[in-house]
């Protein structure tokens, strides 16, 4: 079984680029390790997603652009992205088991309590 650790890390927006996103404009850090609630799925992420969008959702304006079907990020916010990762644990009853392969929208980040709903089996 694997161990969770107490802390984990994270990618965060440190400031909206003004054009191209540069390694300054983002930041690693580390956060305590989610604890999931009985209705969510802890999923140790290996494989996160960098997509096109993802450089509308972090540059400035992006909270102006009218249409857009994601949420602009602002400095402090996780990157918000599709992320392969392998279940720790799972409320009884979900369908999911430790082991299992999911994918879901939490984003740049070790470790994602994850909504049952939210999680979906690979």
């Amino acid at each position: 079984m694997l161990s969770i650790p107490g802390t984990s890390r994270e990618v965060k927006l440190k400031s909206r680029p003004r054009s191209l996103p540069q390694a300054g404009d983002f930041e690693v850090v580390s956060v305590a390790t989610p604890v999931p609630s009985n209705q969510e799925v802890l999923v140790h992420n290996r494989f996160t997603r960098a997509a096109a969008s993802l450089r509308m959702m972090v540059s400035e304006g992006a909270e102006n652009v009218e249409g857009v079907p994601f949420p602009a990020l602002r400095p402090g916010d996780t990157l918000a992205e599709e992320s392969l990762g392998e279940v720790v644990s799972a409320p009884p009853g979900s369908g999911y088991s430790p082991g299992n392969l999911v994918r879901h929208p939490m984003g740049w980040r070790q470790y994602a309590a994850v909504p049952v709903q939210a999680c979906q089996l690979v």
